[in-house]
This record gives C-alpha cells, sequence and structure tokens, in this order.
C-alpha cells in the first residue's frame, strides 16, 4: 500500500526540460539542469553540486524536482513540496563568476541584494503570468491578493573552493488552493497561480522567466532593484506583529508594530505600536505577520 501511495504522488506530467530551455532567455542561469522525478530536497541535492563541481560549472546550476519528500523553508521549517502541479527548485548562485565580481569586503551586500532579488524576480514572473495584486513580504515570501503563493531560501556556503549561495524557490503554480491552507499554518492561507488566474500555468515558463529577470535584477545596481521591491513591498507602512520565536510561539520580546522599510543591508526598520522605539530586524532572528484591519 506504501508503495502505491508513493506512485500516486508522482502521477503527472513531469517538467520539460525542452520547454524550459525554449522560454529561457538568461545567458548563464539554468543553462545547466538537472531535472529529478522526485528527491528529498533539491536544496541539498543542489547544496552538494556546489562542493563537486568547479566554480564556473557550478554558477547558475539548476535542480528541478516534481515532488520533495523533506522540503524546508526558512529556519528549517518543514514545508509541503509533494505536489507535482507545483514548482520546486534550487540553483546556484557563485559570486566569483559574475561579470564584475564582489570583492570580500563587498560580499555581503552583494548577497543582501540576491536575496531581494530572488524574492522579487519570483514576484515579476507571477506577474508576467498575470496574477493580480503581486506583493513581496519581508523576507521571503511572494503573494497574491493577501495570499501566500511562493517562498524563497538562500543559503550561503563559505567554504574554501566552492564558495556560492544556494537558492530554492516553491512557487504553488497549478495546484488548487483557494479556501484550503495547505502549505502554510496561516489565517491568510495559501493561493496558487492557477487560482488567481483560473486556468493552468507553465511550470517551465514561470522558471525561465525567473531566471532571466534575476540574472538582469543582479547585473544592475541595488538602488534600482530596491526601487523595484518597494513598488511592490506590501510589508513597508502598514502594522505587523513582530515574533522572536515563531508564530505559534509567544515571547516576551514580541511586540506590534509599524513597518517602516527596508535598510541598505537587507533588515526590516519596525517602530514598536507602544514606546515608539524602532528596531532594526534581521531575517535570522524574527518573523513578522502582517496585522488585518
Amino acid at each position: 500500500m506504501q508503495i502505491f501511495l508513493n506512485v500516486l504522488m508522482i502521477q503527472g506530467e513531469p517538467f520539460d526540460k525542452s520547454l524550459f530551455t525554449g522560454y529561457l532567455q538568461a545567458e548563464t542561469l539554468g543553462r545547466s539542469i538537472r531535472h529529478l522525478r522526485k528527491t528529498t530536497s533539491t536544496m541539498d541535492d543542489a547544496a552538494q553540486l556546489l562542493e563537486s563541481l568547479t566554480p564556473q560549472d557550478a554558477h547558475g546550476y539548476t535542480v528541478i524536482a516534481d515532488v520533495q519528500t523533506k522540503a524546508r523553508g526558512r529556519k528549517g521549517r518543514k514545508w509541503h513540496a509533494s505536489s507535482i502541479d507545483n514548482l520546486y527548485a534550487s540553483f546556484l548562485w557563485v559570486p566569483s563568476q559574475v561579470n564584475n565580481p564582489p570583492s570580500s569586503r563587498e560580499l555581503p551586500h552583494h548577497l543582501v541584494q540576491l536575496n531581494v532579488a530572488v524574492c522579487l524576480a519570483v514576484a515579476l514572473a507571477l506577474e508576467r503570468e498575470g496574477a493580480p495584486n503581486v506583493g513581496v513580504k519581508w523576507p521571503n515570501d511572494v503573494w497574491i491578493d493577501g495570499k501566500k503563493a511562493a517562498g524563497v531560501l538562500v543559503d550561503y556556503h563559505g567554504k574554501v573552493g566552492s564558495s556560492g549561495a544556494v537558492v530554492g524557490v516553491g512557487i504553488n503554480v497549478n495546484e488548487e488552493l483557494v479556501d484550503r491552507s495547505v502549505n502554510i499554518k496561516s489565517s491568510v492561507g495559501a493561493i496558487s497561480l492557477r487560482d488567481a488566474v483560473g486556468s493552468g500555468v507553465s511550470r517551465e515558463r514561470v522558471l525561465a522567466v525567473l531566471l532571466t529577470e534575476l540574472e538582469y535584477l543582479m547585473s544592475v545596481t541595488f538602488e534600482t532593484v530596491l526601487g523595484k521591491y518597494q513598488e511592490l513591498d506590501i510589508v513597508s507602512g502598514n502594522q505587523v506583529k513582530v515574533h522572536f520565536k515563531s508564530r505559534e510561539i509567544s515571547d516576551p520580546r514580541d511586540f506590534q508594530g509599524t513597518a517602516i522599510g527596508l535598510t541598505h543591508d537587507g533588515r526590516l526598520k519596525v517602530q514598536d505600536s507602544k514606546t515608539g522605539t524602532e528596531f532594526l530586524l534581521a531575517s535570522e532572528e524574527v518573523s513578522i505577520t502582517p496585522m488585518r484591519a
């Protein structure tokens, strides 16, 4: 019975690499690709490639899976990734291989731009498919119409000889999620592109546009990226609840406040509603929930 259930999990159309390549306009990202019908985690698969490949071969290498059995999100949270209708991909970003590579001093800022640019690239890919009211939610989510549609995870590996970032992206593409909270435990629920536009969407095209947009965003200044990000920012200017442990576990340090905006080092500035004190919050330390009126 267990074997039968596993077979059912991966029924459906697998990712079409040829179709993807036809859509792709990026010069480097996605040009080397590995497609897996099923894996534990594309993040782990990509991390192994980062260690085994030369920096030149590693940069842009993309791993795609139709199903993940041990997907994870930020802070190691488990993440639902068993529907073949969605997009689960991880790719490698090697700073030494980009045009005008950052110096060791510039590297932290380069990685901040990468994190912001990936979220923005996902949002732009969703907009390209006609999704309404697309927004980015600090630090790593993309929403459609007030519901979570995608998440991003960036892990930097600073080992000698294999320094680079593993970037994971999970996007609800064709799974029908309206009125069901499958991928996140939150009152806002989840939504897919199919829910938003009313018809099926090509996973191959979504990933191709995402990678193409990201390559461009990493070729321009951070000010340009930040400006585009601010246009889609659904957090800044609004009331948020700040969680130091998690949304489910309260902490005496938790507070409500107004999000002021994203800083150049990737932190979120929030003003405490009670004290007026301004805090600079790092994504490694806190999570936030937009407050509903």
